[in-house]
């Protein structure tokens, strides 16, 4: 398992989300093609986010709609989805980590 922060671009909010996981390199495969068409969405792998670091980063962020910042999870769905608009837009597809 590798920590991976996806980042979006969220134009209809006007902000950024990155979203802070742990998954593995078939799971990580999937989700770069799955959003290979969206170029709002950046994967960045083997990052190394502590809490402490998100803790700080989100009380200096401007965001206002959500935490600009966040850790997930994330668990395939059994049905077809969309990577984006199911998984990633606004976090729908993730479970927040707390």
């Amino acid at each position: 398992m590798k920590q991976v922060t996806i980042t979006e671009r969220n134009q209809w909010e006007g902000e950024t989300f990155s979203y802070i996981l742990n998954l593995d390199d078939e799971t990580i495969l999937e989700f770069k093609n799955g959003l290979k068409d969206n170029s709002n969405v950046k994967i960045e792998e083997d990052t190394n986010y502590t809490k402490e670091q998100i803790k700080e980063l989100n009380n200096r962020s401007n965001n206002s709609y959500m935490d600009r910042y966040q850790f997930v999870e994330f668990e395939k769905p059994k049905y077809d989805f969309k990577w984006y608009d199911d998984v990633v837009y606004k976090a729908v597809g993730f479970k927040r980590v707390r």
